[in-house]
């Protein structure tokens, strides 16, 4: 995000624990973030897509819009020149996202199952669990697929 968004406009849809240090770095133009259930003041609720995310150079999504049913009403807005990531370990690394306007997947596959699975049984976060890998997939790598 910030390789493609420095000086540019950037928008997060999702409150993720760097959002802050984005912040406080003063990296983009502008950086608009979305949350549904807003975590600071400068949060925008959803029904701020129309007007913020056509200006949009650079988008991060949150893999949990499609899990809620947003991820169609926020790429409505998205333009076609945008360069859009989809993070988060319930990511789907799938290259047909690729198709919906997608750059990037970026996400989490076990790298030992074993251990992974012992990890995430006593309740570990993703981000502090032993045993999983952190993956990106790049649509310039696969292209689109029909």
């Amino acid at each position: 995000m910030v390789e493609k968004g420095t000086g540019k406009n950037a928008a997060v849809i999702g409150h993720f624990p760097f959002v802050n240090r984005f912040r406080k770095k003063n990296i983009f133009k502008n950086l608009w973030v979305f949350e549904l259930s807003p975590k600071d003041e400068q949060d925008l609720s959803p029904e701020m897509f129309s007007e913020y995310l056509p200006q949009t150079d650079v988008l991060m999504i949150t893999a949990t819009s499609i899990v809620n049913k947003t991820f169609s009403k926020i790429m409505q807005y998205v333009s076609a020149d945008s360069f859009n990531i989809m993070l988060g370990p319930t990511t789907p690394l799938n290259p047909l996202l690729f198709d919906f306007n997608i750059d990037v997947l970026s996400g989490a596959v076990p790298a030992d199952n074993k251990l992974a699975r012992t990890w995430f049984s006593q309740g570990s976060k993703y981000r502090e669990t032993k045993g999983i890998e952190f993956v990106s997939l790049r649509k310039d790598r696969f292209g689109s697929l029909k």
